[in-house]
């Protein structure tokens, strides 16, 4: 049986080590994933891409206006060793996002459906925009 390396084309190997070396732009192991961030009158809503991700491995936070997203993939149990190509990132992964200090913090919901997680942070009352009447 040949292991992993041999069963891999030279330029496949270089390619490889290339995209995940973090000097090229590649991952490592504080993975950044996907998402939008959308303001609205009433709520910032954000949508991020968390594949493989449970619930439960999920943490969302709001500390000083920042919005923080962080979950942990941990890695399969090989049931053989006969892997010929492994490209799907593994570990930590956090991102950040600046939303402003008018949210409602006691208000914040979030949602997992089919890897797609979904914070909706209202804004505070006094953050909402008014229409004035003119007397």
């Amino acid at each position: 049986m040949l292991g992993l390396l041999d069963k891999r084309l030279p330029i496949d190997m270089i390619l490889t080590d290339l995209c995940c070396d973090p000097f090229f732009g590649g991952r490592d192991r504080n993975h950044r994933f996907e998402a939008d961030l959308v303001e609205t009158d009433e709520a910032y809503v954000l949508t991020a891409n968390v594949p493989g991700a449970e619930k439960e491995a999920i943490e969302v936070s709001l500390d000083s206006g920042i919005l923080t997203v962080t979950y942990n993939l941990h890695e399969e149990k090989e049931t053989h060793n006969d892997v010929i190509l492994k490209e799907r990132c593994m570990g930590y992964f956090s991102r950040s996002f600046r939303i402003g200090e008018d949210v409602d913090a006691e208000s914040i919901s979030a949602s997992l459906k089919n890897g797609i997680l979904t914070v909706t942070a209202n804004k505070s009352e006094q953050a909402k925009p008014k229409k004035i009447e003119i007397a």
